[in-house]
């Protein structure tokens, strides 16, 4: 059985960033926010599965390549 990762950034930083980990190995099918964006911003959410095999991808740029993980979940 595997679990997920969560990712969060501001709106703002898109297309660039996918965001920091803000969760790791969670189980369920649920996490809980307990944060508020800044006033005149909204965050975005990523959520990636990981087995035992490892973290699944985060996705692809424009040109096809695999998106870079900076700020990879422990």
């Amino acid at each position: 059985m595997g679990t997920y990762n969560l990712y969060r950034d501001l709106l703002s930083v898109l297309p660039g960033s996918f965001g920091e980990c803000l969760q790791s190995s969670i189980t369920g099918e649920t996490a809980t926010e307990l944060d508020t964006p800044p006033t005149g911003q909204g965050w975005f959410y990523l959520i990636t599965a990981k087995n035992r095999l490892g973290e699944e991808g985060t996705g692809t740029e424009r040109s096809g390549a695999q998106r870079p993980n900076s700020s990879p979940c422990p």
